[in-house]
């Protein structure tokens, strides 16, 4: 009851540590599965507010209020009204333990929604932009490629193995594969690929691709896995799946340069309008999460993190986390993304669920792509 409570509903430490937090608080906060405690009352509320609260409920019981409550991704304020109440106190004091309730009024309800709303329009608008730009410039590229891969091929064909140019043709095949590479991100980026949907098991394809993989994640990061104890199917293309898994976990490789851990899970959910986003759909779904133990994301990051050519890397080409939101966006499905700076990072990964499946389709072999 308390897990599907309409209000925000949490448990805290005598110190402020938050202990539980159920899942319309983390709609409204902006946050994934808590980790208990990682998460401080300072970093909910703003200003000092959490030195009075706990204050106040140490010395009499309860605080009544409104309060603001920061949102962890977009770092937005969000009033609500909030009830702080001791459940338990020792002799010392060390025993306490706070209940937290707290309700966004409908005012800032509708003020959340429409911010939720335009921000999704947005991104979305975003991403029709670039399938309309690669779908029209698609064709064209590809005729220009194949010739220019055609003549590299064949001035490589003419050339004895030392000859002093063959490195440069085969610089220029290979930028040529390279940008067809990039077109095919593109599409993907846009919504604009022909998909192959198919019936697949999710946990098979996490475990395959672990496998693919390992070498290439490296040995400084420890690789878990803790999958759902049904096949967890989907209705996806294979072969797109494999590419969001590969670029998630690139993605987390890069974002522990020192080594770290890499954890993917895979669940069954049930999605209602409390935890959903608008453009998403309810009902059963599978939950495919990649947790790093990395350096994080501070809230500016996170607001552009799925925009195309938007990269934090040296090199990279801000395709990687686009690429994977217009995959599973085409595949009918949303990604989330929860992080902090210093606290790692997750993206999940929600697609329809497939029941009543008596057998996962063959999976597909592909080669290992790099990260964006």
């Amino acid at each position: 009851m308390v897990e599907r409570a309409s209000d925000l509903m949490a448990l805290l430490s005598h110190e402020g540590t938050l202990l539980y937090l159920n899942r319309t608080g983390r709609r409204v906060l902006g946050m994934g599965e808590l980790e208990p405690g990682t998460v401080l009352l300072s970093h909910l509320v703003f200003g000092k507010s959490e030195r009075k609260i706990l204050s106040r409920v140490t010395e009499i019981g309860e605080w009544r209020g409104e309060c603001c409550f920061r949102h962890q991704r977009s770092g937005a304020a969000i009033p609500m009204e909030a009830t702080f109440s001791a459940l338990m106190q020792g002799g010392s004091g060390s025993d306490l333990e706070i209940a937290l309730e707290a309700r966004v009024t409908a005012e800032n309800k509708a003020k959340e929604d429409r911010r939720s709303l335009q921000t999704q329009l947005q991104q979305a608008i975003k991403m029709e932009a670039v399938g309309r730009l690669a779908a029209g410039i698609s064709d064209h590229f590809n005729n220009l490629l194949t010739a220019n891969s055609r003549f590299s091929e064949i001035v490589l064909d003419e050339l004895e193995p030392e000859h002093g140019l063959r490195a440069e043709a085969d610089e220029t095949l290979n930028a040529c594969h390279r940008t067809a590479a990039m077109i095919r991100q593109l599409l993907a980026v846009g919504r604009r690929q022909a998909l192959e949907p198919l019936v697949t098991s999710s946990n098979h394809k996490v475990q395959e691709m672990v496998t693919l993989l390992h070498g290439l994640i490296g040995e400084d990061i420890v690789i878990e896995t803790e999958l759902a104890p049904d096949p967890a199917f989907v209705r996806a293309d294979p072969a797109q799946l494999e590419q969001v898994l590969i670029h998630l976990m690139v993605n987390a490789r890069d974002a522990m340069p020192a080594g770290g851990k890499l954890i993917i899970r895979t669940e069954t959910v049930d999605l209602d309008e409390a935890h959903l986003s608008p453009f998403g759909a309810r009902g059963p779904h599978v939950r495919i999460s990649v947790t790093d133990t990395g350096h994080g994301m501070d809230s500016e990051t996170l607001a552009h993190v799925f925009e195309p050519f938007f990269s934090t890397k040296e090199r990279g080409t801000g395709l990687g986390l686009a690429t994977v939101y217009g995959i599973v966006s085409q595949s009918g499905g949303h990604v989330a993304v929860d992080s902090r700076p210093g606290g790692g990072a997750t993206f999940a990964v929600y697609l329809p669920a497939v029941q009543d499946v008596e057998e996962s389709t063959p999976a597909r072999a592909i080669e290992p792509a790099g990260g964006g």
